[in-house]
């Protein structure tokens, strides 16, 4: 995820979730600083990469 300026001295977070009221498949999800920006990866029950639906936080 890309932002104007760099997150790279910020704290970021991320959960799987969706906002349109459907509940969300188990599995996980991980964040990490990707050269300024937030890299997030979703992986479904099983720990297999995934594309899962998830919401993002991050505090300056």
């Amino acid at each position: 995820m890309g932002f104007t300026e760099s997150v790279s001295g910020c704290a970021y977070t991320a959960t799987l979730g969706t906002t349109d009221g459907y509940v969300a498949p188990a599995g996980r999800v991980t964040v990490s600083d990707h050269a300024g920006a937030v890299g997030v990866q979703t992986y479904d029950a099983s720990g297999a990469s995934a594309n899962l639906p998830f919401h993002v936080i991050v505090a300056c």
